[in-house]
């Protein structure tokens, strides 16, 4: 579905903004995340440096960018329509919110009732007693124990088992201030997608994306009592040990092991085959394959 001006002209209405370019060249089907740059994507920028946004407006594919209010005559680029706004992150949550966003699914309840009628689940799906389901996708031979919660825009590949009580798809823990400097939750309309043959423990949560989608590799085996961040890329065949924090937007490889306790910072990459230690504290990417542990996690060679 194409979205135009006038789907946001609302919106926009609730801030100072300006706009450079023809109104009528606004266009789109979806928002950029940060790993997801589409032609015909709205996309978005609230960096205050002038180079880098004016480097980030050069490189996107997007026809259409909204920037902060702040940097009007100092950003240009007349190939494309720049949306000037007091502020950005707000505006992209409010978009989302009134444009993308469906709302979790809560039965009235009976339990005849805790399933959507509009999830699609496949062939020998075993569904134990008191799970929600929303508009979510199961696919063949997954079982579910009891009282899991599965949210909307939720995709659980084949042979995949969800052990009892755990959280698939909510929103993450992502904040912006509004205007009187209060935080207000940011707008979560991404995805959780499993792929096939993942395990995942009892009382687990995994976060939806915000804009992007968080992702679990096949083969992955979670541990219970696990937290992952929204945006979280995981690999394939890693093994995630209990009580682990992983924050938002961090990208682990494949076969990567994380001991008991262990805790990832946001926006950090994990390369594949890495060993942490229990009750770790990550703090640093760990761009090449190595064992850390303690607090910082450090490189230890034995």
């Amino acid at each position: 579905m194409i979205f135009k001006y006038i789907d946001i002209k609302k919106i926009l209405d609730k801030y100072q903004h300006a706009i450079e370019g023809n109104v009528n060249d606004i266009e789109f089907n979806y928002i950029n995340s940060l790993d997801i740059n589409y032609d015909k994507n709205l996309d978005w920028c609230s960096n205050l440096n002038v180079a880098e946004a004016q480097n980030y407006v050069d490189k996107s594919l997007s026809k259409v960018i909204i920037l902060d209010l702040r940097l009007l005559n100092f950003v240009k680029n007349y190939d494309k329509v720049l949306i000037f706004v007091s502020n950005p992150k707000a505006v992209i949550s409010d978009i989302a919110k009134e444009i993308f966003l469906k709302k979790d699914f809560i039965p009235q309840f009976d339990v005849i009732d805790s399933i959507s009628k509009n999830a699609l689940i496949g062939d020998n799906v075993t569904i134990g007693k008191h799970c929600i389901i929303g508009d979510a996708k199961i696919f063949d031979n997954t079982i579910l124990y009891g009282n899991n919660y599965i949210a909307n825009n939720v995709e659980i590949g084949k042979n995949v088992i969800i052990h009892f009580g755990s959280v698939i798809g909510g929103a993450g823990f992502g904040f912006i201030k509004d205007k009187f400097g209060n935080p207000e939750r940011f707008t979560h309309i991404g995805k959780v997608i499993i792929h096939d043959f993942v395990e995942i423990g009892a009382n687990c949560v995994i976060d939806r994306g915000a804009l992007g989608d968080t992702i679990i590799g096949p083969w992955t085996k979670i541990d219970s009592m696990v937290h992952i961040g929204h945006n979280v890329k995981v690999g394939k065949r890693c093994i995630i040990c209990s009580n682990t924090t992983i924050a938002g937007s961090v990208t682990i490889g494949d076969d990567v092991w994380i001991g008991p306790n262990s805790v990832i910072r946001e926006h950090l990459k994990i390369a594949s085959n890495s060993f942490i230690g229990m009750g770790s504290v990550v703090v640093n990417s760990i761009l090449k394959p190595k064992k850390v542990f303690g607090n910082p996690a450090k490189e230890l060679r034995f």
